[in-house]
């Protein structure tokens, strides 16, 4: 089996490969258009590849409306007290975490 007969469609006629032999390959380069070609004609491919960039897209979307208010608070902390003040925040959040981790 071959990656051909991944994109091919259930009524293709199934053939030997000439290309099972070791190393042979007159491209050097994937050929991107004729990956594009077998998921255009192959429709339950193509989609599950729609419903998975949708869901890929809506998750994207979600996360940033979820994070949107505490990316304001960190704009409006750095235009505060600028990228000093987030170095000294972190500098005293990574001492407190150190001296509390006593080995």
């Amino acid at each position: 089996m071959d990656l051909d007969d991944l994109f091919a469609g259930k009524n293709i006629q199934r053939k030997h490969h000439y290309k099972q032999k070791y190393n042979y390959s007159n491209e050097r380069q994937f050929n991107w258009l004729n990956l594009f070609n077998k998921i255009k004609q192959n429709k339950k491919l193509r989609n599950i590849i729609i419903i998975g960039i949708a869901i890929i897209l809506v998750i994207v979307k979600g996360l940033i409306i979820l994070l949107f208010p505490y990316i304001v608070k960190l704009f409006n902390f750095i235009a505060e007290k600028g990228v000093s003040g987030l170095v000294e925040l972190n500098k005293e959040l990574l001492n407190k975490l150190t001296t509390s981790i006593k080995l």
